[in-house]
């Protein structure tokens, strides 16, 4: 059953780059059909594989995601969080909205797994809580190395939890602004970041103005892709 499964998984097969998006229940993962979508035609030679964290999130990703790896997100627990990473081996992870988990993002970083925030949001309940843990939670929300928030009150309650404000920008909600973007060509290392935009897309050396070796991909729907070798960071 869902409990079982999250205490063990799979192992993936190969040994070629992986990315790993979690989309908690329904909500999340519907919101993450379009972008997986574009991602499997984009990155078809990336091993693309989407976590859940219930049982009706399972049936929906079951039925709008065909063909790729599903899977429960692990409890978070320090051996089964390290046994999760060991047997799925992702070069970088998307988590959809706001699900962070101490051990999880402490293991990412342990393994130099860049993880992403997609369609960022965070209640003002939530923020007044986060915010007690002082430094501590300044550490915790610095392992995600972007969020993209949905708007500019989730902007400001990021900030006010202690994220690093060169860490966290607005763009817009994945479910809604949807564009038409075209398509440039190769990939590279990992995924560092990942933004989506209805306007104009800025040009690539405003994302990683030391790296040298970097290209901004554009996915369509608005979502745009920057890619960089792992020295570039």
């Amino acid at each position: 059953g869902c409990f079982s499964k999250r205490w063990s998984t799979p192992l993936r097969e190969g040994s070629g780059k992986s990315l790993w998006v979690h989309a908690v229940s329904v909500g999340e993962v519907v919101t993450a059909v379009p972008l997986l979508e574009r991602l499997r035609e984009v990155y078809g030679d990336w091993d693309l594989r989407v976590s859940v964290s219930t049982f009706t999130g399972l049936e929906v990703a079951q039925k709008q995601l065909q063909g790729l790896p599903l899977f429960y997100f692990p409890f978070d627990f320090s051996p089964v969080v390290r046994r999760f990473f060991r047997r799925h081996r992702p070069t970088a992870v998307i988590l959809l909205e706001l699900e962070l988990w101490p051990n999880f993002l402490l293991e990412a970083a342990r393994r130099g797994v860049t993880v992403l925030v997609a369609n960022g949001r965070i209640t003002e309940r939530s923020a007044r809580r986060y915010a007690r843990g002082g430094w501590l939670t300044r550490r915790f929300f610095n392992c995600v190395e972007s969020f993209g928030a949905q708007n500019e009150a989730y902007r400001q309650r990021f900030l006010g939890v202690g994220v690093d404000p060169g860490r966290v920008e607005i763009l817009g909600n994945l479910k809604h602004d949807r564009g038409p973007a075209p398509i440039a060509a190769k990939g590279g290392e990992i995924l560092p970041r990942i933004s989506y935009r209805s306007s104009p897309l800025p040009k690539t050396e405003t994302i990683y103005r030391q790296t040298a070796d970097k290209q901004t991909i554009r996915i369509g729907f608005g979502f745009k892709l920057c890619i960089t070798s792992r020295s570039g960071l």
